[in-house]
């Protein structure tokens, strides 16, 4: 759906005790099929907290890279760090509304999305993902910042 004025966006009384926010797609272009379900815009309902997450590695409680050039193992444990920082602001993996990955090699991209959608089976934030290059250790594959909305409740 493509929202073309300030009318269509949600607003919580238009809402009626959905969710807190609402993800749209567009007709303007397809996404590959590899990287399906997705949204194009996230939209947070008035009145709702945003949770800011930091980049995230896969690191143990003492500070050591988990599961060393293995994209999937790093994957399981930024979504496992991830999941507990949302916690303790409030929030869950679930009130997700934006995710930045950064990958040291794109070719993990498939690797990635498959834990993804293990997580998140209907596309429920927006997402961006990207090479960098060289992140925080050469032996370090994934990084992930994210959005997190929590829902202020009815009005």
């Amino acid at each position: 759906r493509i929202v073309k004025d300030a009318s269509q966006l949600p607003t919580r009384e238009r809402m009626d005790g959905e969710m807190a926010r609402k993800m749209l797609s567009t007709n303007l272009f397809k996404r590959p099929s590899a990287y399906s379900p997705w949204s194009a815009v996230a939209v947070v309902a008035p009145g709702d907290s945003l949770v800011f997450t930091t980049g995230l590695t896969a690191r143990d409680l003492h500070g050591a890279i988990v599961g060393p050039d293995d994209v999937g193992v790093q994957t399981r444990r930024v979504f496992e760090l991830l999941r507990g920082i949302l916690e303790e602001a409030g929030a869950s993996l679930q009130d997700v509304v934006s995710m930045t990955v950064f990958l040291k090699d794109i070719a993990d991209v498939a690797a990635v999305q498959a834990i993804r959608n293990e997580i998140w089976p209907n596309a429920t934030h927006v997402s961006s993902t990207t090479q960098a290059g060289r992140l925080a250790s050469d032996e370090i594959r994934i990084e992930i910042a994210a959005v997190a909305a929590i829902s202020a409740g009815p009005s």
